[in-house]
């Protein structure tokens, strides 16, 4: 069980991360990971040369990930 990177996600976050917003209800990002079930994966974004982990979260046995923020 390797833990993955999704760094497609990273543009997406920058623009949901942007605080608790008046209208702003969170988000949920639903992915499909084909070839490794039953894993960790990381939400992340980059901030100047740092990395920044915001979530985890494990697939199922078939792949399934969501992450999920609700807002206050």
């Amino acid at each position: 069980m390797g833990q993955k990177f999704i760094p497609a996600l990273t543009a997406l976050l920058i623009l949901i991360s942007g605080g608790n917003l008046p209208g702003q209800e969170g988000y949920e990002i639903n992915l499909k990971i084909t070839g490794d079930e039953d894993s960790i994966v990381t939400l992340a974004y980059h901030m100047g040369d740092k990395q920044y982990i915001k979530d985890t979260c494990r697939t199922d046995h078939e792949g399934n990930a969501v992450f999920r923020h609700r807002a206050p």
